[in-house]
C-alpha cells in the first residue's frame, strides 16, 4: 500500500477548487443568464412579459438566488487561481483579482432589478416606495 503525502494532497484539492468554482459559474450563470430571461422575457410587449412573470415566480426566485451564486463563485475564482498564477505574473495574477473584485459588486447591483420585478408583481412595492 503506497502512502500519499499530505502536501501532496493539500496541493491536488487546491488546484480541484478553482475548477469547481468555473463549473459552479458555469451552471448558475447560464441559468441566470441565458435559460431563465429567455423564459421570462420572451415577448417585446410588457402585458406578455408580465403575465410570464407572474405565472413563473419560482424561476424568477431560482434566477436571483442563481445570480447571486453565480457572481460570489465569480469573486472566488481569481482568489483561488491567484497562487497558482502569481509565480508565473504577480501583476498579472493581482490585476485578474482587482478587476473581478471592481466587477463583482456591479453585477450584484443588477441583481437588484430581479428583486423589484419580483417585488412589483409580487405587491410589495418597489424600492424606495
Amino acid at each position: 500500500m503506497s502512502t500519499v503525502q499530505p502536501t501532496l494532497v493539500r496541493h491536488a484539492v487546491r488546484r480541484r477548487i478553482p475548477g469547481l468554482l468555473y463549473l459552479t459559474v458555469i451552471a448558475t450563470g447560464f441559468f441566470s443568464i441565458a435559460y431563465a430571461p429567455g423564459r421570462l422575457f420572451s415577448s417585446a410587449d410588457p402585458s406578455v412579459i408580465a403575465a410570464a412573470v407572474g405565472s413563473q415566480l419560482p424561476l424568477l426566485r431560482a434566477a436571483i438566488v442563481a445570480s447571486v451564486v453565480c457572481y460570489i463563485a465569480f469573486l472566488l475564482l481569481p482568489l483561488s487561481l491567484y497562487p497558482t498564477l502569481a509565480p508565473a505574473g504577480r501583476e498579472s495574477a493581482t490585476l485578474m483579482a482587482a478587476l473581478v473584485a471592481v466587477s463583482v459588486p456591479i453585477s450584484l447591483a443588477s441583481v437588484g432589478q430581479w428583486i423589484e420585478i419580483l417585488a412589483l408583481v409580487e405587491g410589495r412595492g418597489a424600492f424606495g416606495a
